[in-house]
């Protein structure tokens, strides 16, 4: 557009100085030298790409990902051989409620070749509760009651106790099932407290 534009007026000054004669043939040929620097100006300005400003640079950078804090905890599952528990380390991220979010990490199950799961499928974390005195009172659901065999039972019941009792908060462990205390599950009995026993992980 530009271009044009200076042609266009290029070609009418020379015009008027042609017809009426009041521009000297030195003045004329200043005349179009300096139409033609204005021109060529001109055309460098349109090959010259302009700046633009992209809406991605308006908005504000987004903050950098904040890595989560982890702590390391163990975990305790049944062995292959069925005579004793294994422990197990695993990284899980750290919050204010650690041990219910330790217990949720046990039932999940192991992810160890050599770890058995104790806990019946299906069985969840309904509440947990530490009291001062160092008793953490578990609940879980009913699942836990599919356990096949006495021996499972006890394991499950340190599987669960030895966990928690990595904490020093956690002296005891006493075990509810639906909101009930629990009773008996395979002649095994669920009604009195458990003090971990870290000699079924030799």
């Amino acid at each position: 557009m530009a271009k044009k534009f200076i042609v266009t007026l290029t070609a009418v000054v020379l015009g008027v100085c042609l017809l009426s004669g009041g521009c000297s043939s030195d003045q004329s040929a200043d005349r179009v030298d300096d139409l033609k620097n204005l021109l060529k100006t001109s055309i460098n300005r349109e090959k010259d790409p302009q700046p633009t400003t992209r809406i991605q640079d308006l908005l504000p950078e987004a903050p950098a990902a904040v890595p989560l804090e982890t702590v390391k905890v163990t975990l305790y599952y049944g062995k292959q051989d069925g005579q004793g528990l294994v422990a197990e380390t695993r990284d899980i991220e750290k919050t204010t409620g650690i041990a219910r979010t330790t217990v949720q990490e046990l039932l999940r199950g192991p992810t160890q070749a050599e770890s058995v799961r104790l806990f019946p499928e299906g069985t969840a974390l309904r509440d947990i509760n530490i009291k001062s005195d160092g008793t953490c009172i578990v609940d879980l659901t009913n699942h836990v009651r599919n356990a096949s065999t006495k021996a499972q039972t006890e394991l499950m019941v340190y599987s669960l106790v030895n966990t928690l009792g990595e904490y020093p908060t956690v002296k005891e462990v006493t075990l509810m099932i639906d909101g009930d205390y629990a009773d008996i599950i395979n002649n095994v009995d669920l009604s009195k407290p458990r003090s971990p026993d870290y000699g079924l992980a030799k």
